[in-house]
């Protein structure tokens, strides 16, 4: 029997949901004497302490979500997605990618389909908290933008929601949960772009354009290609000065 094999096998039944018993008894046997199976419930601990652990980084990750959904079932939502997605990092800050989209996958929550965008927004805002800071770019357009691609900087990100958010995490920002109101969640797209200002997360709603134009740049396109995508020369360039008074354009 291998350490890597063990170490498998115990990684396996962590995130199991319901060990059974065959396996809660193959685990025993690996650390524990078959005499004293397990007398103070070391392994239900060890479960339960990575539960919580986890749980605990994301309730810090997706604090309005937590809110809207109730802290039992944000526990129960929780522990789903920690099921079917167990962390691969040591650093439990890392954990929670893709919540928002596991949420949009269940049926409860049919009738409040607003919050897996919540949930979608306050990721991306925590990405950006944690991203390493980068000079910004303060020239001008350059003559030559047709040759020359920018560079966004890591920090910005671009976010289509199907539901209006914004100015519901606003008013949570501002008031906490007193500031929250159903009429807030109207059905209808908004684009926004989430990034940093001197280490502070920002969240600004734009046009599908600016999107457009900063999901093209995100994905290397040159200025020929995003022209070609659709978009006018005089929306990149308007899209392209915008960047630059934000500070989204980076120092190569």
């Amino acid at each position: 029997m291998s350490l890597e094999k063990i170490q498998n096998e115990l990684i396996d039944y962590l995130y199991t949901s319901k060990p059974a018993a065959e396996q809660q008894e193959q685990i025993r046997s690996y650390f524990l004497d078959p005499h004293y199976p397990d007398p103070h419930s070391g392994l239900k601990v060890y479960r339960s302490n990575l539960l919580f652990g986890i749980l605990g980084a994301m309730s810090a990750s997706y604090p309005m979500t937590k809110v809207l959904l109730g802290e039992n079932n944000f526990n129960f939502f929780g522990r789903e997605f920690l099921y079917r997605n167990p962390s691969t990092n040591s650093d439990l800050i890392q954990y929670g990618a893709g919540f928002g989209e596991f949420l949009r996958t269940r049926r409860e929550l049919e009738n409040l389909a607003f919050i897996p965008d919540v949930a979608r927004l306050e990721w991306a805002l925590e990405r950006v908290f944690y991203a390493k800071p980068e000079p910004s770019f303060l020239g001008e357009v350059p003559a030559d933008w047709k040759k020359v691609s920018p560079q966004l900087k890591g920090t910005v990100r671009s976010l289509l929601t199907e539901y209006r958010v914004h100015q519901a995490w606003l008013a949570f920002m501002d008031k906490g949960e007193e500031g929250i109101e159903a009429s807030q969640f109207k059905k209808e797209a908004e684009y926004l772009a989430v990034w940093s200002d001197e280490g502070s997360p920002r969240v600004t709603p734009v046009n599908g354009t600016l999107t457009q134009w900063i999901e093209g740049v995100a994905a290397g396109l040159s200025p020929e290609e995003i022209l070609q995508k659709g978009l006018s020369q005089e929306q990149i360039l308007e899209a392209y000065r915008f960047a630059l008074r934000q500070g989204w354009i980076s120092q190569k």
